[in-house]
This record gives structure tokens, sequence and C-alpha cells, in this order.
């Protein structure tokens, strides 16, 4: 018989476990760390596969700026707007295909998720309130979890913010000296990292000059000169990052312009709230009371914690930071959705701090017996212990439908019709389809496949009108591929009614016809 006297001991050990604040941390983890990997397993968005072509022939010795050879519809000089990712995608792609992209695309969004947990955890957030403050977010920004070169940005923005809170608690100890050069070598380090991976970190140089002066003011025994230094240091450690970048600052800020160029109005990321919301309708009305009710908690918690705790809290080293630059990006997507993005998953340890301060209230007029949420089923249902039990059930129950949806890896549900195209053919698809083509088979040419700045607007404009009841395929095109969206309907009714035209082959929602 099994000896079962030390049963007990062990359960009570386990519920202790379990009511630990680092249980619920680690808990909280663990349910984002699923997020990643089912999103890193369904890429929504095919531009990382275009970009791991771009990074293999950056590794066969291509450079970085070269003539077009995907398309069969544009020529010209292509300059990629995310180097050094491109070639870590290629690396990705090269070492285990779909796997090396998921696991690609899994570690930079699990890393983003583990530093934003970080950073809520120094602002004074606990796990559980924590998860709540990301809720919104994690609902209604989570097209932004993708394995594309953003998602590193983000994370080396909230590396600055982690750098100026670490070293904000020791500038004012260490030589001056020391902490210039500290200061300006991290400055240059980390706009030179950021810049050869994406080319909008130009940008965000600017927006780290920004957090890291709000930082220095709020960090103990920096005054003065001493502040104008650390302020200097960081500034021009982060220009000349920007001046080593692949392809400098004039024409870095001239690619920014001829992407926004491009897209505006026609890309949905680059679209007002105000458009989407007269295209969309009703369905875009939460997205929208979201994104206004962040915007004023963020700054509003932010305010209270500098009232009521002063700015040399180490907290404000983080949240002020963040909300600076956050909270403007949310008020810039009423203009451009993209910035909107951006400010949410900045602000995500801010929603987490706030979101803990407001439970804190709830308990102590619980405490007090006052409201409604202090009768005990109340009491019971927003304690930590019962949510704890629930998450972990629910994480249980989850783990298996986690593993089926990461059991392909990344692979995509186009890569079998794909693989049916006939050789060196001219292909019209969806960009979506085109971005995997450019992977998966090298000797078919595309007309479209989602890179905007090179293309350019009007090319744009015409593929949009090709998926219209008046759109005409453009001639020269020896075959297609639509998927069952009803996008793609119109085009598809119209092939199979053409002579001349013969479908070829029907998987998982795409189909394939051919010139015969």
């Amino acid at each position: 018989m099994p000896d079962t006297s030390e049963l007990p001991t062990r359960l009570d050990r386990f519920r202790s476990m379990m009511a630990t604040e680092r249980f619920r941390w680690w808990l909280v983890f663990i349910v984002l760390v699923m997020i990643a990997a089912v999103r890193a397993a369904t890429p929504h968005e095919r531009d990382h596969f275009w970009s791991a072509r771009a990074g293999i022939e950056n590794l066969q010795g291509m450079p970085l700026i070269r003539p077009d050879t995907w398309s069969w519809s544009k020529e010209g000089e292509w300059v990629p707007n995310s180097p050094l990712w491109n070639i870590v995608l290629g690396i990705g792609w090269q070492a285990g295909g779909f796997w090396g992209l998921f696991w690609v695309g899994f570690v930079s969004i699990a890393a983003f998720f583990a530093l934003a947990l970080l950073l809520a955890r120094l602002a004074g957030a606990r796990a559980f309130p924590t998860l709540v403050g990301f809720a919104p977010v994690l609902m209604f920004g989570f097209s932004a979890f993708t394995p594309r070169a953003t998602m590193i940005v983000q994370s080396l923005l909230f590396l600055a913010v982690l750098f100026v809170w670490w070293w904000g608690g020791r500038a004012g100890r260490t030589g001056m000296f020391t902490s210039i050069a500290v200061v300006g070598g991290a400055g240059f380090a980390l706009s030179l990292l950021g810049n050869w991976l994406h080319l909008s970190f130009m940008l965000m140089s600017a927006a780290i000059a920004v957090m890291w002066a709000i930082g220095w003011w709020a960090s103990p025994g920096v005054r003065g000169t001493r502040w104008l230094s650390l302020t200097a240091a960081g500034t021009t450690g982060l220009l000349l990052g920007c001046v080593a970048s692949p392809f400098g600052i004039p024409l870095t800020l001239e690619r920014a312009r001829v992407v926004a160029e491009a897209c505006r109005g026609l890309i949905s990321e680059w679209q007002s709230i105000v458009d989407l919301l007269g295209v969309q309708g009703f369905r875009f009305v939460p997205f929208t009371v979201v994104v206004v009710v962040l915007a004023i908690v963020a700054p509003l918690w932010v305010i209270h914690v500098l009232r009521t705790s002063g700015r040399f809290d180490p907290r404000v080293r983080i949240i002020v930071p963040l909300a600076a630059i956050g909270v403007p990006a949310l008020v810039a997507g009423l203009d451009t959705l993209r910035f909107t993005l951006v400010g949410m998953l900045l602000l995500l340890p801010v929603f987490a701090g706030a979101a803990t301060s407001l439970i804190n209230a709830l308990h102590r007029r619980q405490a007090r017996g006052v409201g409604l949420l202090s009768r005990p089923k109340a009491m019971e249902y927003t304690s930590g212990r019962f949510w704890t039990v629930i998450l972990t059930g629910l994480m249980i129950l989850v783990t298996p439908l986690v593993a089926i949806n990461v059991a392909q890896g990344a692979t995509t549900p186009e890569a079998s019709v794909i693989s049916a195209l006939p050789r060196e053919c001219r292909l019209w698809a969806t960009h979506t389809v085109g971005s995997s083509t450019i992977l998966l088979r090298p000797d078919v040419k595309v007309w479209f496949d989602g890179r905007a700045d090179f293309y350019g607007r009007d090319h744009l404009i015409a593929y949009l009108t090709t998926l219209t009841p008046e759109g005409q395929l453009p001639e020269g095109t020896d075959c297609v591929v639509l998927s069952s969206e009803p996008i793609d309907q119109w085009l598809a009714n119209s092939l199979d009614e053409r002579p001349g035209w013969s479908r070829v082959d029907s998987e998982a929602g795409y189909t394939l016809w051919v010139r015969e």
C-alpha cells in the first residue's frame, strides 16, 4: 500500500504556496506565455515571411539596398525597414522552417510580456490586478502581438525605462564622469540596436531622450548640472546611434515619409479612429471607448502617485516616463491608429499599477464594511485566494488546447496551395498570400506582397480595386490564389466564369486558379 500519511501535509504546503504573491506572479506569467505561444502559432499577418526571405538573401551576401527581384509588377531598389530583424527571421527559417519562425515569434512576444510584468511589479502592482490592468489591451490590442520587429522595439522601450529606473537610483551617488559615460554608452547601444532592428526606432530614440530626462528629474541626488549632464549624455548617445543606423538619418526619415504617404487612409493602422468608426460602425465603438478610458485613467493615476508619494518614489521613474510618451501616443491614435497600439502596449505597467490601486481601495472599503461588495460572498469572489484557484483551474483546462494550437508551429493554411503553384508563374494574390509565396516559392514572382513602401500608393489603390466588383486582374497574370474570405469572393466568382481559367487546387480555405 502506498504511504499516504504525508498527503495532508503536502496539500497544506501547496495551499500555502498558492496563497503567496510569488506563485500568483508566476501564474500570470504562464497565462501570458500561453497567449504568446498561441499568437506565434497563428500568424494572421505575413510580413515576417518576406522579412525572412530578405534576411536569408542578406546572409547570402546581398546588400541591404538592392534591386527588387520578387515582383513582376514593379521595378526599382528596395530599402528594407527592419534589416537586423530580417536576418534574425532568416536564421530562424533556415534553422527550423515554420518551427523556426514560431520560436522567434514566441520568444519575442514572451520577452515583451516578461518585461511588462517586471515593470508592473516595480511600479507597485500586484499579480492579479496586473492581469486586470492588462486585460483591455489583451482584448482590444491583440493584433499588436506579432513576430514583427515592432514587438522588439516595444521591448527596447521597456528596457530604456528599466535602465532609467536602475541607474536613477545610483546616479546621485556615482561620480559625474562615470555616470555620463554609462548613460551616453547606454543611449548609443540602445539606439544603434533599435535602429538596425527597425527604422521606426529613430522616432523612438527621441521618445527615449524625453523619458530619460524625466527619469533623471525623478532620481534622488540628481540636480541642476548633474541633471543637465545626464540628459545631454543620453540624448547625445541616442543621436549617435541614429547616425550609425543602417541608412543614416536623412534616408531613414525619408523612408518614414514614403511609408506614411503610401499607407495613409488605405491601411487600417494608418487610418484615424474617426474614419474607422465611419467604416466599421458600432463594431469599432468598444475599442474607441476603451482607448478613451485608458487615456484618462493613466495620467490620473500618475498624478495621484506624484501627489501622495512625491517625485523621488522609485515608481515615478517608471510610470511617469511611460505615461509621458504613452498617453500622447493614445491621443495621436485618434488620427493614426498605429500610434494607439504603441501607446496601449507602452502603458501596460501603468494600467497594472492603476488597477492595483483601485483594487486596494476596494479591499479597504470591504474591510470597513462599506458598500455592497463588503458582503461575505462578494468578499470571497474578489479575494486573491478565490482567483488563484479559478486561474489555476482554467490554465490546466486550456493547456491541451494551447498544445493543439501550436502543434504545427507557425505553418500557414495557404502553404499547401502555394506548393501547387506552377513553376515560375506570375502570381496575383492578396498581400498575405503574396508574402508567404516570397518565402515558400522563391521561383514564383508576385504582383503584391505587402511592402507598401516599395510598391507605392497607386499600386495599393490598384490592389484594393482588384478586389471590388469593378476590379480586373492585371494583364500578364498566370496564376491566382484566393481565400474563402468575403473580400476575395468577387474576384473568385469572376474567375469561375472567365474562359481560359480553371481551378487546380483547393485546400484549407484557399483556392488556386491557373490560366489554361
